[in-house]
């Protein structure tokens, strides 16, 4: 089952990313918290939800040969461009901040709350009641400071967002949550692993030596897609991480 597991992700995601810049659309088709966490599209459901840098589109696609627009387009600040969906919400990671949307009746998004943070890039994963940020202020994400962090937030009350602890980082941008586990890409500094089985004493509890963009945790199965190479790594052991195999995406 591993191998099958193996040879699906890296099909999957080689050919994906090879479409897809880093500054490129990308799109999620689950809302199980296994895609990646800088989609700017996903598909829960019947439903279709796209970002265009200030608004989001709906898109029923019951017929989906003739998809057809459904609801209102809604506004948003300058410089949304990630979206996680999780159990009836839709997480936006923006410029600005997180906004948290219920989709409960998928047609008609309701803006619950948004929690702002310094101008930075903000991809965003989330599980019942804790949502964790990466901010980062590199060249393009409008960072008037250099402020580059992880930050988590509570969101048990998905109206009320606030922020319990944060961790200053490298360069941080994907990341994505397996049960107690968050790996998170740092740049140079590699891909952070941190525990957080309790949210408000999380730590840093390993580290793979590979630059990476983004990350998508599968059952002890981590993919990590960088610039150039498509990694995959076995983190059924997460204190003895081993990779599996490099696929070089472009020449």
């Amino acid at each position: 089952m591993k191998k099958i597991y193996q040879t699906i992700g890296i099909v999957f995601i080689a050919a994906f990313y090879l479409q897809c810049s880093v500054e490129g659309d990308a799109i999620s088709l689950s809302n199980t918290g296994t895609s990646g966490s800088l989609a700017a599209m996903t598909v829960v459901g019947d439903f279709l939800y796209t970002l265009d840098n200030q608004s989001i589109k709906v898109f029923n696609l019951a017929d989906p040969v003739e998809p057809q627009q459904v609801g209102n387009t809604i506004e948003l600040d300058f410089g949304v461009e990630t979206m996680f969906p999780y159990n009836g919400l839709l997480f936006i990671g923006s410029q600005t901040g997180m906004y948290i949307f219920d989709i409960d009746i998928p047609s008609n998004p309701r803006l619950l709350a948004e929690h702002e943070h310094f101008f930075g890039c903000d991809p965003v994963v989330a599980n019942d009641s804790i949502a964790f940020v990466t901010v980062r202020t590199i060249e393009g994400c409008r960072g008037f400071m250099d402020f580059n962090r992880l930050e988590i937030v509570n969101v048990s009350d998905p109206t009320q967002p606030y922020t319990i602890d944060e961790f200053d980082l490298n360069s941080p941008a994907g990341l994505g949550l397996d049960g107690n586990h968050l790996f998170v890409t740092d740049g140079d500094a590699g891909i952070q692993v941190f525990d957080v089985s309790d949210p408000y004493n999380a730590s840093i509890i390993g580290n793979i030596p590979v630059n990476a963009f983004d990350v998508i945790p599968l059952d002890g199965l981590l993919i990590a897609v960088g610039l150039e190479n498509l990694y995959q790594f076995d983190y059924t052991e997460i204190h003895n991480i081993t990779q599996l195999s490099s696929l070089q995406l472009r020449p």
